[in-house]
């Protein structure tokens, strides 16, 4: 009994010291709709730093997909790939800090946007265009 006391107690000092002091990051995820009788879709969010929004939408190969971000603090960037084969469209790979994008599409199937901030917190409005 007091060796199960002892290891619940660690386990529970680990997890403090893990949430007080390590960088935690979060990923949000949101079914992008288009309302009917439209192309496409806008939002207004926010991620805090480290954290991600994840947006996913359906498409075909070959239509054409834009997709604009715009942040006041000009912070918010996105990466977009193709959910299945994790491969990301040519622009828009980490470290490019897309903000807009514009190209037809590789493949059918759910494609990933996912925005975060590059410094601070990053408030911001998105928009989806697919053709």
């Amino acid at each position: 009994m007091k060796h199960t006391i002892t290891l619940i107690a660690m386990f529970f000092a680990l997890g403090l010291c893990s949430t007080s002091y390590g960088q935690s990051s979060t990923t949000r995820v949101k079914d992008v709709q288009s309302k009917k009788g439209t192309q496409g879709a806008s939002y207004q969010d926010a991620v805090i730093r480290g954290e991600r929004m994840v947006y996913v939408l359906g498409a075909r190969k070959g239509q054409t997909m834009v997709v604009k971000v715009w942040a006041k603090g000009k912070n918010a960037v996105f990466q977009i790939r193709h959910k299945k084969t994790k491969k990301y469209l040519p622009g828009t790979e980490p470290g490019k800090d897309a903000r807009t994008w514009t190209g037809a599409l590789p493949y059918s199937g759910n494609y990933e946007v996912i925005v975060g901030g590059t410094r601070g917190n990053a408030s911001y409005n998105i928009s989806f265009t697919i053709m």
